[in-house]
């Protein structure tokens, strides 16, 4: 007869001779958006209203808070994205909306 046996050890990870503390850099923008995405959704809303852009064949997709501008001049806004229903490609709507709840289009491809 012949056993096998299977031993599993676990060590316990080395000690740390000292914990540093070492204080992250803070963002120069804020973490919190000053205008909620449901507000921003409302000023979307209006400005596809307002511009007559047809959006019947596209659903949205994404929606993003991203930092837009220049790189000395970055300022945080909402980014919409919709998609065209049939999957083409570049055939997309784009719509910008800043804290100040001013919206534009993104021109696409």
């Amino acid at each position: 007869m012949l056993f096998c046996q299977i031993v599993f050890s676990q060590t316990s990870p080395p000690e740390k001779e000292s914990e540093e503390v070492v204080e992250l850099p803070k963002s120069k923008f804020d973490l919190k958006p000053k205008l909620s995405m449901q507000d921003a959704i409302k000023v979307m809303e209006k400005f596809i209203e307002k511009q007559k852009i047809d959006n019947s064949n596209y659903y949205l997709w994404q929606v993003r808070l991203i930092q837009y501008g220049s790189e000395n001049e970055k300022r945080s806004v909402w980014h919409f994205w919709w998609l065209n229903e049939n999957g083409s490609l570049g055939d997309y709507i784009e719509i910008m909306v800043s804290m100040d709840k001013k919206a534009w289009r993104q021109s696409s491809m």
